[in-house]
């Protein structure tokens, strides 16, 4: 950081660097800058719809925040603005943030069940295996007792 400038920023305040380097991650992701773009802004204006605007009948305010942040994360994964990751981290900040859940700890509850614990190791130990060539052994060991003519 050398005269206050963070590495790979313009100097001077200029948004215009930002937006540019911005612009250049979404075409090395391999997808379109305007259709990002335009998810983006759909996204959001979707979720201040839903959430301020569309009268539900019926629906309580805590199931209408929950029912905007579930609209926006669907435009985001659908219109790929976003990594799947970060959008999943935004989700329970969104609930807390619209009082779709409360406490923090309920709305990223779903981050803490066994089951995700369960299926991390399984991928660890699946990723492991891979790069140890002890998947290809079990294969070959497997063709070989059953006498497979092809692979």
């Amino acid at each position: 950081m050398a005269n206050g400038v963070l590495p790979g920023t313009t100097g001077g305040g200029s948004s215009g660097g930002v937006l540019t380097q911005l612009r250049q991650n979404v075409v090395d992701s391999g997808r379109s800058p305007g259709k990002t773009w335009l998810g983006f802004l759909i996204a959001w204006a979707a979720f201040f719809f839903i959430l301020n605007m569309a009268p539900l009948a019926g629906l309580k305010p805590e199931g209408q925040a929950v029912l905007a942040v579930m609209v926006w994360a669907c435009l985001m994964w659908i219109f790929e603005c976003v990594p799947p990751g970060v959008s999943g981290i935004l989700i329970p900040m969104l609930l807390v943030m619209t009082g779709g859940a409360t406490p923090f700890p309920k709305a990223a509850s779903g981050f803490t069940t066994p089951v995700l614990f369960l299926c991390l190791a399984a991928f660890l130990f699946a990723a492991i295996m891979q790069a140890a060539g002890l998947d290809r052994r079990i294969a070959l060991v497997l063709l070989q007792r059953f006498k497979a003519k092809t692979v």
